[in-house]
């Protein structure tokens, strides 16, 4: 007796758990969603920076309209660690998405 050989079937794909989100055209209730509460919400006439704190990164998050009275979303970020040097973004994503929030 001839034994088949074994039917391969296609493995699904699956999606990663460290997948990090894509600031970029975030809109500021995206970002609270996601990190809770900023730690510093400054409002100025053309923009809006909101400020998340991880133990050892900061992420400014800058807000602007696209157009002209729509919904400010984010058009850029920068990262740093606590003495203001350079810090891998993925890294403090990674950190602050892990952060227990607090509302």
């Amino acid at each position: 007796m001839v034994t088949p050989p074994p039917v391969k079937r296609p493995v699904a794909p699956v999606a990663s758990p460290d997948r990090l989100p894509k600031l970029q055209g975030m809109a500021a209730r995206n970002l609270i969603g996601l990190f809770g509460s900023p730690d510093q919400d400054i409002d100025e006439p053309w923009a809006r920076r909101l400020q998340f704190q991880s133990s050892v990164c900061v992420l400014d998050a800058y807000l602007y309209p696209p157009h002209k009275n729509e919904e400010m979303v984010v058009r850029h970020v920068d990262v740093r660690d606590l003495q203001g040097n350079d810090f891998n973004q993925e890294n403090c994503l990674r950190m602050l998405v892990q952060k227990p929030h607090h509302k």
